[in-house]
């Protein structure tokens, strides 16, 4: 049978104290002698006590908690900057609660279970529907989108800079000789994929291409690997092919070599975005982008504290360049890492 948890009257018992005092003891610039607080700690150590972080922020009227929603098609491209950002919040005295949603649903129900905790902010990668964002508002809780918007003056945004760094990529297919390109741009209605194809399309004017051939598929390997078949079928000639994400630049790569009888780069280049970790393995070694998403995220937390502090702040969006990673499936044989 588990044991019983060790509470704070244990400790006052065995320090021979009240549990108010043990409760001053952890409590920063508390009234408590130092040499009771000793003793306090002391009889906590033995008994291997730890305070109860929820009841203590009850107490303050404040959890400490911000609370995280990611879907589950940015998940893997957020996984070190999440590290990164946990590791911040736990050197200040707070936490994260992390909720993963489906890529192709609002995720209101995800701002609902949050709210159940009252955190006190909320950082979202996905799409809120007004609803929720005014029960955020209601509730008092900071609200900041990463790589989204919407209209609302008391939320705020982070996002990289998804059309120039698109435009980019464009300008490189085209500079290793790219003539006719397409682009996937994942479901009809992504915010980030109409950004970055229209940055795309730009980039393929600047250097006096056609328009790309735009090919809707889900942001997945296995819609990358479809779109690759099909786009091959009816035209033949693509000399380059990008994509929204990293995973369905992996599916198209697969798609061309295992089935479609064409060699990256050789017969057709290839281009994601997100620059996942698997993008650098020897299998694929993709150009992509780099977000900077651990600033992004740091930002993001940045600016809840922020709207905590000052609620009557206005709206503020702030743009992060991306960086272009340079690898074999743009024909470059020396990589940038």
């Amino acid at each position: 049978m588990p044991s019983r948890r060790v509470t704070s009257y244990d400790v006052a018992e065995l320090a021979g104290v009240s549990q108010s005092a043990v409760s001053r003891a952890f409590t920063a610039d508390a009234s408590v002698s130092a040499g009771m607080r000793a003793r306090i700690l002391a009889a906590a150590d033995s008994l291997d006590y730890r305070p109860n972080a929820i009841a203590r922020s009850l107490g303050k009227g404040r959890s400490g908690l911000l609370g995280m929603i990611v879907n589950q098609h940015t998940e893997q491209s957020y996984v070190n900057a999440l590290r990164g950002i946990t590791e911040l919040l736990r050197a200040s005295g707070s936490g994260a609660l992390l909720q993963v949603v489906d890529a192709d649903s609002l995720a209101d129900g995800a701002v609902t279970a949050l709210l159940d905790y009252q955190v006190e902010a909320i950082v979202c990668s996905s799409v809120l529907s007004e609803s929720a964002v005014s029960r955020c508002a209601d509730a008092g809780v900071a609200l900041c989108l990463v790589n989204r918007q919407i209209k609302a003056d008391t939320v705020d945004e982070v996002m990289s800079d998804n059309a120039a760094s698109s435009t980019a990529i464009a300008h490189e297919l085209a500079s290793r000789g790219a003539v006719k390109t397409a682009y996937l741009y994942g479901p009809s209605s992504s915010f980030v994929s109409r950004l970055r194809y229209d940055g795309f399309a730009t980039g393929c004017a600047d250097a006096g291409l056609p328009a790309p051939i735009k090919a809707h598929c889900e942001f997945t390997y296995r819609g990358g690997y479809e779109a690759a078949v099909t786009l091959i079928k009816h035209h033949p000639d693509l000399s380059a092919i990008a994509a929204a994400t990293d995973s369905m630049a992996f599916g198209v790569m697969d798609a061309l070599q295992s089935c479609c009888d064409r060699q990256v780069p050789k017969d057709i280049a290839v281009a994601g975005y997100d620059d996942e970790a698997t993008a650098g393995y020897t299998s694929y070694r993709l150009t992509t982008v780099r977000q900077p998403m651990e600033a992004m995220l740091a930002r993001a937390v940045e600016l809840t504290r922020e709207r905590i502090e000052q609620p009557e702040l206005g709206k503020r969006q702030i743009i992060m360049a991306g960086e272009l990673i340079l690898r074999q499936s743009t024909g470059h044989m020396q990589e940038s890492i």
